[in-house]
């Protein structure tokens, strides 16, 4: 039976779903990890073996120190972690290092007086009252 669904859109491809994992499951059934890799990996199919976040830092190359989009952080709080830099590149500027995450409250200080126009002392104030908590370092 046909169904009435626009496989060239998202919706409809997920109402058709089933029927395609029914017509995608025998071929995926008679094959090995390795004969699917070899078969997506000829014609360009977008695809990866499912993995929990563990796996991917710990098990695939492409989330490793290997690949140069990663690099390894001292993280406040957590010592040394890997992360990501930007991945974008270009030519005429040096591609920049992962950095580390922002602490939670690092910036607090410097955007009530910058944005807010609280004086130090005002700051203070609130940081002896334990209402702000105090820069990373200070």
């Amino acid at each position: 039976p046909l169904m009435n669904v626009d496989l060239s859109s998202e919706g409809g491809r997920f109402a058709a779903s089933h029927v395609i994992c029914a017509v995608l499951e025998p071929w995926f059934e008679a094959r090995t990890l390795d004969q699917v890799k070899a078969a997506f990996d000829r014609t360009g199919v977008l695809w990866g073996i499912y993995q929990d976040f563990k796996q991917l830092v710990y098990e695939d190359p492409r989330c490793s120190l290997a690949n140069p989009l990663f690099g390894e952080v001292e993280q406040p709080g957590l010592g040394r972690v890997r992360s990501a830099r930007g991945p974008l590149a270009f030519s005429r500027s040096a591609t920049l290092p992962p950095v580390a995450a922002p602490v939670l409250g690092a910036d607090t200080a410097s955007v009530l007086k910058d944005l807010v126009g609280l004086s130090p002392d005002e700051i203070g104030h609130l940081q002896q009252r334990g209402l702000i908590g105090t820069a990373p370092g200070a």
